[in-house]
Formats: C-alpha cells, sequence, structure tokens
C-alpha cells in the first residue's frame, strides 16, 4: 500500500500539504487538492479509499478525535460523560484513543507522529486531549490547519485548557485530616514527571502543612509510579509506615494507591483509621464498598468533559483559535470508614 510520504514524493509536495488538500483543509488552492485527490485514487492510497467508501470522508464530515491516556476507566468514562452530551447534541461523531503516554508517546516526536497519523487516517475537525500536552508549535501549527485543540485536566498557557483546580483538592483533603489531630502526614504519590496533576496534588499537600504550621518532612513522600502493580503500591506504604511509626495519617494522590495501602496496612496489624486515617483522590465507585470504605476527594470529571467539548465546537464553528483556561474547583470531600468522623459538621455518604 502507498504511504501519504511516497504520494507526497510522487507529486512533489509536503506530506503535510497531501494530508490538508485530501481532508479539504485551508491554505490548497483548489487545482492542488484536485491533483492530490486524483492521484490518491489513482495509486491506491488506501486511508483516502477506505474514508470515501464509509462516508468518514467529505469536507463537511462532523468528527471529533479524543485521546486518552492508558488510566482508570472510571477516570475516563466520567469525563467522557460530559464529552458525548455535547458531541450528541451537535451532531458530531466521534473517535476515541487510548495511548501509552510514558512509553510509546513520551518524546514530543512521538506525539507528533500520532497526531500526524489521526489526521492521515481521518476526517477531524478537533481534537481533545485528557492529561496530555502538545508543543507549542503542533497546537499552532494544527489551528493553522483548521484542526483545534483542547487540552483537559492540563494548564498550558499557549492553549485552549480546561483543568481542575487539584491543588485545592489535596490540599482539602491534608487539611481535614490535620484538623482532625493527624499531623503527622505522609503522601503517596507519583514523581511530578508523570504528569501536572501529580505536581499540583503535591503542591496541595505541602500548602496545607504550611498553613497550619507543619514542617515539610521529605522522609514523610513516597513516590509511585506503577498503577498496574498492588505488590509495588503495598511495598511503598509498608516501607514508609515501617521507616516513619510516628505517621497517623496518610493521603494517596490517587485511589488506586490507597487500595494497596489499606491492604499492606490491614496486614502489617494497623487499623484504620485508628492508627492511621486515609483518604485518596477520585472517589471511585469501588471505595464505597471496600472495608474499611475509603475516604475520597470526587473531582468534577464530568462537568470538565462538557466544559472541554463545549470550548472545542465553539472554536471550531467560529473558526480562529486563541489560548484559554477554565479552572473548576468544585471538588468534593467524602468521608467514610477511612477517616475517623470527629467533626459534626463532616457528611458521609
Amino acid at each position: 500500500m502507498i504511504t501519504i510520504k511516497e504520494l507526497a514524493k510522487m507529486l512533489d509536495l509536503a506530506p503535510s500539504s497531501v494530508s490538508m488538500a485530501l481532508n479539504d483543509r485551508k491554505g490548497i488552492s483548489p487545482d492542488v487538492r484536485i491533483k492530490v485527490k486524483e492521484a490518491a485514487k489513482k495509486y491506491g492510497y488506501l486511508p483516502y479509499i477506505k474514508s470515501r467508501e464509509t462516508g468518514m470522508y467529505n469536507k463537511n464530515s462532523r468528527v471529533i478525535s479524543i485521546i486518552y491516556p492508558r488510566c482508570d476507566i472510571h477516570i475516563t468514562e466520567s469525563v467522557q460523560l460530559g464529552i458525548d452530551k455535547l458531541i450528541r447534541e451537535n451532531d458530531y461523531h466521534k473517535i476515541r484513543y487510548t495511548v501509552d503516554l510514558y512509553n510509546e508517546l513520551a518524546s514530543k516526536e512521538a506525539k507528533d507522529m500520532f497526531i500526524a497519523s489521526i489526521l492521515e487516517h481521518t476526517s477531524t475537525n478537533g481534537i481533545l486531549l485528557f492529561s496530555i500536552e502538545l508543543s507549542e508549535t503542533t497546537v499552532v501549527k494544527l489551528a493553522r490547519e483548521g484542526i483545534y485543540t483542547v487540552f483537559l485536566n492540563t494548564f498550558l498557557d499557549y492553549g485552549k485548557c480546561v483543568y481542575i483546580d487539584n491543588m485545592n483538592a489535596a490540599r482539602k483533603a491534608t487539611e481535614k485530616l490535620i484538623k482532625a489531630g493527624r499531623r503527622e502526614v505522609a503522601l503517596v504519590i507519583p514523581d511530578a514527571g508523570m504528569g501536572m496533576e501529580w505536581k499540583d496534588r503535591f503542591e496541595g499537600y505541602k500548602k496545607a502543612l504550611q498553613e497550619n504550621k507543619i514542617e515539610f518532612n521529605p522522609d514523610y513522600i513516597m513516590y509511585e509510579n506503577d498503577f498496574s502493580s498492588l505488590k509495588k503500591i503495598a511495598y511503598a506504604t509498608r516501607h514508609l509506615v515501617e521507616a516513619n511509626p510516628k505517621i497517623n495519617g496518610i493521603l494517596y494522590a490517587s485511589d488506586i494507591l490507597a487500595f494497596g495501602g489499606i491492604k499492606i496496612l490491614k496486614d502489617m496489624g494497623k487499623k484504620v483509621p485508628d492508627d492511621i486515617a486515609i483518604i485518596g483522590i477520585d472517589d471511585m465507585p469501588i471505595d464505597a464498598i471496600l472495608k474499611p470504605s475509603l475516604s475520597s476527594v470526587r473531582l468534577p470529571l464530568e462537568k470538565m468533559g462538557e466544559l472541554g467539548a463545549k470550548m472545542l465546537l465553539d472554536t471550531i464553528d467560529k473558526g480562529s483559535y486563541k489560548s484559554e483556561s477554565i479552572f473548576i474547583n468544585e471538588s468534593r470531600l467524602i468521608l467514610r470508614e477511612s477517616f475517623r468522623k470527629e467533626n459534626k459538621g463532616d457528611s458521609w455518604i
């Protein structure tokens, strides 16, 4: 099968120009557009032929591409609920992608190649990216070609972004533990290089300590990047608690990290919450049926998806791209059995 690079070489054009012509983007003359389409059909450029046959290809196609990194299905489906509502109401189609952000798409070049492959095989009007960054050069280039991007759960000063206030979510949770008398609060979290939300949750934890006049102790931080292995997660908590026996509260930056933590603490003979109170972040459905049930911060994921989709569709309608950001500070702390209820004002679910 001929590739887009081979087709471009035959026509003495850049691959990006061929892609723009096939997808009816701006900036290509009618003569070149016709020449490229005729060559694609003549030489059997398969993505173009297939898209014509399935009806996915035409200049009026209404397609939104949505890209997620590999993460818990509760998170992606909650975000997707908000996106789907707007897509249905505005008669768009969607194509979802799940990528291995920390291996396959770790570099800028790999991300750019993946975006190029999406444009090569679909007639996409816009792209929603969850917890995935693109370079400013790529964002500007796509906008010039009439392909607009919106970033969810990511803040970029050169992009359109909808971002949950992760710092305040972690600050609230840490402060709740401190106010309940748990002043030796530890944190289990992926390192900041894994994503902006982890950096902000780390800063929220530190801010709560500062506001309550508690000195930050780096020994109370345990980094764990592997969400797939409960054994590794459990080891992180065991190492943390054995090395720091004064710990009486732990904030887990993700509920998945907390699952392994609760299990190993029980195996170690620690009582939750009597010995160590625990709060997670995400409020996954399983939290309520764990023993003990897990206290957690519920994030406005569905609203983030809905606002992001609206931002993208409005941008497509206007046909122009200008950076803007929406910050959502509507996280809610849900208290359950892993946190001792010591104040009358606490709410339970």
